[in-house]
């Protein structure tokens, strides 16, 4: 027995001076990818940051970090792009069932119909200014909540130019040039074509939306 510890000690000290120990920057760099695979990127990162203290041009430390920072980022994206989702999906689905089955000219929308579309609409003015501050300024969904806000009340004015052109119908499309006919631009002006291209808009709109929330989305998985 009394022969063993010598070489008990001389073995553990072999391990040390070959390497089999690891060194600090092992360890951070072991630590590091095992957060990573957790998906615990704020403690990948603080590992990641100690063994590039211990070297800092590893490469391999290096390229983990910015992999790690990377996969962070569309985290984060994909929990805002998932709560502005939850806060505006059902009003995109309400506004588009709103808008179905018009046509381009908006000449199959009858007075009555006008007017109840725009009741429906009222309440969601609302939700659309309570929404306004946490999301109007959002460098990630801010574009498609502006695209949004901008359907709404493009629809919206749809609907009220129909219900002002039968409550003060216009007689005439105003020769505004005097030359004798009606130009493309003075039949645009005139109200009763309005409508269909602030529809055209709306449609725009919406589709911009659901392109914009697509795209982000493909990006952030």
């Amino acid at each position: 027995m009394k022969i063993m510890k010598p070489i008990i000690t001389v073995i553990i000290a072999a391990l040390l001076l070959s390497g089999c120990f690891d060194s600090s920057f092992d360890t951070y760099m072991r630590k590091g990818k095992d957060a990573l695979i957790n998906n615990d990127y704020n403690e990948a990162i603080e590992n990641l940051d100690n063994a590039l203290i211990e070297e800092p041009t590893n490469k391999d430390a290096i390229a983990l970090m910015k992999k790690t920072k990377e996969k962070k980022e569309k985290s984060e994206n994909k929990k805002v792009i998932d709560d502005f989702t939850k806060d505006t999906e059902e009003m995109y689905k309400k506004l588009k069932s709103l808008g179905d089955g018009i046509n381009t000219m908006v000449d199959n929308v009858t007075y009555e119909e006008a007017l109840s579309k725009v009741e429906i609409l009222k309440p969601m003015n609302e939700k659309l200014v309570e929404l306004t501050p946490k999301w109007q300024d959002d460098k990630i969904v801010g574009s498609a909540f502006s695209d949004l806000n901008s359907a709404y009340n493009n629809l919206n004015y749809t609907y009220s130019l129909i219900i002002e052109n039968t409550e003060q119908p216009e007689s005439e499309i105003e020769d505004t040039d005097g030359d004798g006919k009606i130009s493309r631009y003075e039949a645009i002006r005139g109200r009763r074509v309005q409508p269909s291209l602030v529809f055209v808009d709306f449609r725009q709109n919406m589709e911009s939306y659901k392109n914009t929330l697509t795209k982000l989305e493909e990006n952030n998985q």
